[in-house]
């Protein structure tokens, strides 16, 4: 729609119904009584608005709260002067006349303690229920005693309903912050009340009995229209013991500015007057409400505006030290909120915007922020284990001076703080490096249909950052000694991420006992005091480690590698300790995600020889047995079509060919020994690399079509899970 301004108009009883206003500008605006029921505001401006009832609406419903109110007088007022009519004609005219209306009061005062504890709802039920049942019961006795206790049951009934009506005139009137109106309604219900008095009473002769009728009627009629004055005002209030009532009166009272279907995603009411407005089953992804003023008065149900403490946290935006934890704010708005020390433990903040907030010391432990916008947010100190994080989060230029992966426990009391030593924090840029390569291997997990936080690692990992540059036999030399310093470490290095000459991290897994910060001190000291040492003395302490330990070279390698080429190697692939660990590797490079598996470091060196590993991959295959049924093709012929359409598909590049069909010599060796637990974990892995390495592909493409069918039978086959 083209773009139009409604700026300071007035739009008094409007209608925008069901049309498209995305963007339009209303700011400052006199939408009172405007109906957008199911209207698309994708981006409207609201600020400054003024929304509410229409003058004539608001008349006619202090008007009705006014009726309401006298209503209520009257009919405690003539409840009282029937159960006080009982207690003071005694057994003049009827034997049973006293004890009824003792009996009557006492359920007065039932009905007031149950409205205190329980509600006025609870309060009523029960109060009338057994006025009610003990008429019936009072039947059956005697003429006598049922024209008593019908008596009796109209007189609570009479003074129930009186408080109902009047806390439903109260707190009706309060929502329409009509308050000067109160004190006439206060007066107009005692009036009534008067009045009602003197109906209730009536027909008594003796003057003396007259009074004492009146003065005890006065009295149970002072304290029934108190208690549904003060009813109403809890109600009003938000007491969730009186919701049924308020939201009676929010019901009634909102007639004015409707909102009800509307769309107003990425809206924006900063400052708005929104008294008696209807957002029922309205989309407020990332709406936003910054001061916005008496929003309780209006109609949220079904809208996360509907529970108090999420309703003041987005108008406040200031969210210090609270508990949201469980709690549904999904597609709230808290950009540049204040949220230091706050709590959302497992709650679900996806697709809200915490742009430029503070949730430093912020619980976030299994927090939901799939789709959310963390840009600028100051992360300082969080705990983020377990987080739901995904690749459409959106997480720029996050301020973040260090992080901790989990929250200490009784059991486990380290918090794992990166970085690792507590006298280092990130620099600029760290932490978003940090985060590339778990962001992208979400990327492979989603395209595996794998939910990361069911395979969260239970291990602990001591994570190195180099920003002036690297030497790679220093690191590698520093590496190892550390390892030998520190045997109950279980040093086993997993990840190398390199961002160019002056910048890598390298990331080793640790045992839990071991203290990561002395680690990382006694690393970097180490490898500080080897590249100060000349070229040709570390060549010679590299070569003596080399003699013991040839692995060396090969760490050495990798280092230099990762300089060259910006790649991330996910899960062991070297262990510094006596053994060596099962080679395992998923290579994340630029945004493609694959997978070399029980490779050499060779395989990590960015070249690509297509043939030569053609030729691997068909060797292997070839020494598969062959199908003894013509008709029904064995795993070696299944292996040869699925490596004929790899090597066919134009779609994919060399470097992805190569990747895919050294999956496939997995998938063949694992056949060759079916009874090999770790080959057929590691043909698992294969069969989801292969998955990840077609997902970028047209489901229209040859091999796409043939991984599908393909690759559930050579599972089978293989009796993968």
């Amino acid at each position: 729609m083209q773009a139009t301004t409604f700026q300071y108009q007035n739009l008094r009883g409007r209608s925008f119904k069901g049309q498209d206003l995305s963007g339009q500008d209303f700011s400052g605006a006199d939408i009172r009584g405007a109906n957008f029921t199911n209207a698309t505001l994708v981006g409207a401006n609201f600020s400054q608005t003024k929304a509410g009832l229409r003058r004539r609406v608001a008349i006619a419903l202090v008007a009705l709260a006014l009726f309401l109110a006298i209503l209520s007088g009257f009919m405690s007022g003539y409840g009282a002067g029937v159960i006080a009519s009982l207690i003071a004609l005694g057994n003049k005219l009827n034997p049973h006349s006293f004890p009824s209306g003792v009996v009557a009061l006492t359920l007065l005062g039932v009905f007031t303690a149950i409205t205190f504890r329980k509600g006025l709802a609870s309060a009523g039920g029960t109060a009338v229920s057994i006025a009610v049942i003990a008429a019936l019961f009072a039947a059956i006795a005697s003429q006598e005693v049922a024209v008593v206790a019908l008596v009796q049951t109209i007189g609570i009934v009479s003074a129930v309903a009186g408080v109902m009506v009047g806390a439903l005139a109260v707190a009706l009137m309060l929502v329409m912050i009509a308050t000067r109106a109160l004190v006439i309604m206060a007066i107009l219900a005692v009036l009534s009340a008067a009045v009602g008095t003197q109906f209730g009473i009536a027909g008594i002769e003796s003057d003396q009995i007259f009074v004492i009728a009146c003065v005890v009627a006065g009295a149970i009629a002072l304290v029934m229209l108190c208690l549904s004055g003060y009813t109403g005002w809890r109600a009003w209030k938000g007491s969730r013991r009186y919701t049924l009532l308020r939201s009676l009166a929010v019901a009634i009272s909102t007639q004015g500015t409707m909102f009800r279907g509307a769309n107003l995603t990425n809206g924006d009411f900063t400052g708005a007057i929104l008294k008696n407005t209807d957002f029922r089953g309205a989309t407020l992804t990332r709406t936003c409400w910054f001061q916005a003023k008496q929003l309780e008065q209006g109609r949220l149900e079904g809208t996360y505006l509907d529970d108090a403490a999420i309703r003041q946290l987005v108008v406040t935006k200031d969210g210090r030290e609270q508990n949201f934890d469980y709690c549904n704010l999904r597609g709230v708005n808290l950009q540049d909120a204040n949220l230091i020390d706050i709590s959302l433990i497992g709650a679900d903040l996806s697709e809200a915007t915490l742009q430029n907030a503070d949730l430093s010391r912020g619980k976030l432990v299994q927090t939901q922020l799939y789709r959310a916008n963390l840009t600028d947010t100051c992360l300082t100190g969080a705990y983020i284990q377990d987080w739901g994080i995904s690749t459409d989060t959106c997480m720029e230029e996050v301020k973040c001076e260090y992080i901790y992966m989990q929250l200490p426990t009784k059991d486990d009391p380290d918090p794992c703080r990166k970085p690792d030593n507590r006298q280092e924090t990130f620099k600029d840029g760290d932490f978003s490096d940090f985060m590339a390569p778990i962001l992208k291997t979400l990327g492979l997990y989603r395209q595996q249909n794998v939910d990361p936080r069911a395979i969260a690692h239970t291990f602990k990992t001591l994570d190195l950052y180099h920003h002036q540059g690297i030497d790679p036999a220093a690191a590698a030399i520093a590496l190892k000694q550390l390892s030998q310093q520190y045997p109950e470490a279980g040093l086993e290095v997993v990840a190398l991420e390199g961002r160019g000459r002056e910048k890598i991290r390298l990331q080793a897994v640790v045992t839990d006992a071991v203290d990561r910060s002395q680690l990382s001190a006694r690393y970097f000291a180490t490898y500080d005091e080897i590249k100060e040492l000349s070229y040709r003395d570390i060549q010679t302490l590299l070569t003596e480690i080399a003699q013991k330990d040839e692995r060396i070279r090969s760490l050495e390698q990798m280092v230099k590698t990762a300089i060259d080429s910006n790649k991330f190697y996910v899960e062991t692939y070297y262990n510094l300790g006596d053994t060596v660990s099962e080679k395992s590797s998923i290579n994340i490079e630029g945004s493609t995600v694959s997978g070399l598996v029980q490779g050499n470091i060779t395989d990590v060196s960015g070249v690509v020889n297509l043939g030569a590993i053609s030729g691997d991959v068909t060797n292997a295959i070839g020494q598969l047995p062959s199908s003894d049924e013509p008709d029904q093709p064995g795993l070696k012929e299944l292996l040869t079509q699925l490596q004929g359409a790899i090597e066919a598909e134009t779609q994919l590049s060399q470097e992805d060919k190569a990747e895919a069909l050294e999956q496939l010599k997995v998938l063949a060796e694992a056949g060759q020994k079916p009874q090999d637990a770790p080959l057929k974990k590691m043909a698992n892995t294969a069969v989801k690399v292969l998955k990840g390495t077609i997902a970028s592909l047209s489901e229209a493409t040859n091999l796409v079509e043939i991984c599908g069918k393909l690759l559930p039978i050579i599972t089978k086959v293989l009796g993968l899970p």
